[in-house]
C-alpha cells in the first residue's frame, strides 16, 4: 500500500525503485515555473559546455593528425 506521493527514475532505460516525494511544489503552485526554468536552464548550460569541450577535443585530434 502507497501513502503519499512517489516518483520513479528511468536511468538507461532500467526503472529504478521508486521513492517518497517528501518535498518540492505542488502542480499549481506558482513557483513552479520559475523553479522549473532555474533547474532547466542550468541543465542547458552543462550540455553547452560539455558539447563546446568535446568539439575543442576532437578539432585538437583533427590539427594532431595533419
Amino acid at each position: 500500500m502507497k501513502s503519499g506521493p512517489q516518483a520513479n527514475i528511468i536511468l538507461n532505460g532500467e526503472k529504478l525503485k521508486a521513492f517518497p516525494l517528501k518535498t518540492g511544489t505542488r502542480q499549481g503552485c506558482p513557483l513552479s515555473p520559475l523553479l522549473f526554468n532555474i533547474v532547466l536552464e542550468t541543465l542547458a548550460r552543462a550540455i553547452r559546455r560539455k558539447k563546446l569541450k568535446e568539439k575543442k577535443n576532437s578539432n585538437w585530434h583533427y590539427l594532431l593528425i595533419i
